[in-house]
């Protein structure tokens, strides 16, 4: 994830190989999973064509927090 996207990030949580943040772009309630430090590990020809940053949007922040709860407790 590069520094000047979603400068507004907070960190909900770590976990090997990655983190989650959550932001606010637009008026939507963000999640973003980043398993890019899993990229260091693994060999190159097995990060190609991986997705590590993923976001997902929701329109209200309870429904953000609802998923958050019930992906990572």
């Amino acid at each position: 994830m590069k520094e000047k996207h979603f400068t507004n990030r907070t960190l909900y949580q770590r976990f090997e190989g990655g983190a989650v943040y959550t932001a606010e772009e637009k008026g939507a309630f963000l999640v973003v999973i980043d398993e890019s430090a899993i990229a260091d590990i693994l060999p190159l020809e097995e990060v190609e064509g991986l997705e590590l940053i993923k976001i997902i949007k929701f329109e209200t922040e309870p429904d953000r927090t609802n998923y958050l709860s019930r992906r990572f407790g």
